[in-house]
């Protein structure tokens, strides 16, 4: 397979040697001597979230942790991915009102769902491998094409997910190797290895912009808004709300968890909007109204304010343009 050359979206992963799944456990074993090494995934567990979203591109492996304390408390969620629509970009997430599989089969939606993704960035963030906040990596996706190809060898009864790590690569951000392993009922290994897939946020250097920019490629609803209305005064607007966010929003309990739902949901919204007759007025109103209201509250130092207005904006959007949510963090 030339690597230098993106595959299509459900065609993404490549089966590899023991050799060299090894290599990269001992890496990430190495690295990362206190975190989870692997999570077993039961085989109906992934045949589960595939069943959720017909025609899905592939699933994208999202990391969560149970406790923000505990490195050993990882979770694995499993999200479907929709195609999109130009052959350079990266997979889309899908948004499912009844939440998503995890790697024990039971469904996690709303509050829990973000909870678990914050816990994870936040614990890396603020780990001894200090990283850019939109850099910590959240995720892996395969192809549907290929993890069917994994999930159809003889015995398989479930796969393990292998945290790898690859410290000769010479791009950084691509040193992060995850490994699927097929494994029979008994969780023996049937030495059958998959790899090559897509992490998220993408790297640097990986064709396309991976389905949007923003963390994870998938967009940022105010840059849209922004980027439509804004006027010269654009880029200091946004710094004022980068500042809002990393200052006051991260400092907060819940504060990566909102951070979290913000970057998941954030293009999948505006997809939905985009697909509307009448999409020019929804812009214009969250423009002139939520938006502008949230910088003249700043401005007045009304932090708090803000934050409530945050939430009970994106849970209005979520209700609206994408599914029902049972609650957004209060």
């Amino acid at each position: 397979m030339n690597l230098n050359r993106k595959p299509p979206l459900d065609a993404i992963g490549q089966f590899i040697s023991h050799s060299e799944y090894q290599t990269l456990k001992t890496g990430f074993a190495t690295r990362f001597p206190d975190a989870t090494p692997a999570v077993f995934l039961p085989k109906q567990a992934i045949l589960d979230c595939i069943k959720t979203y017909p025609g899905l591109s592939g699933i994208s492996f999202r990391y969560g942790l149970a406790d923000v304390n505990d490195p050993l408390s990882r979770k694995i969620i499993l999200v479907p991915c929709e195609h999109t629509m130009t052959a350079t970009a990266g997979p889309d997430l899908v948004l499912l009102k009844d939440g998503y599989v995890s790697d024990n089969g039971e469904k996690v939606k709303g509050d829990q769902l973000w909870q678990l993704l914050g816990n994870h960035v936040e614990r890396v963030y603020n780990g001894r491998f200090h990283e850019v906040l939109s850099k910590v990596h959240r995720g892996y996706f395969w192809g549907i094409q290929r993890i069917s190809a994994l999930l159809a060898q003889e015995g398989c009864d479930g796969v393990i997910f292998n945290f790898g790590y690859n410290a000769a690569h010479p791009f950084a951000c691509k040193r992060n190797q995850q490994v699927l392993e097929a494994v029979d009922a008994g969780r023996q290994s049937l030495n059958v290895f998959m790899e090559y897939g897509q992490c998220s946020p993408p790297c640097d250097i990986d064709p396309g912009d991976g389905g949007g920019g923003g963390v994870d490629g998938t967009g940022c609803l105010v840059k849209e808004l922004m980027g439509r209305y804004g006027q010269k005064s654009t880029e200091q607007q946004l710094n004022v709300l980068r500042t809002f966010r990393d200052d006051y929003m991260l400092e907060q309990p819940d504060g990566y968890a909102l951070y979290e739902m913000y970057y998941f949901a954030s293009r999948p919204i505006i997809r939905a909007i985009a697909a509307l007759p009448e999409k020019e007025q929804i812009y214009g109103s969250l423009y002139n109204n939520e938006l502008q209201q949230a910088l003249d509250l700043l401005n007045k130092g009304a932090f708090d304010q803000v934050l409530n207005l945050y939430k009970r904006t994106m849970a209005k959007l979520m209700q609206t343009y994408i599914l029902e949510t049972e609650s957004v963090i209060c």
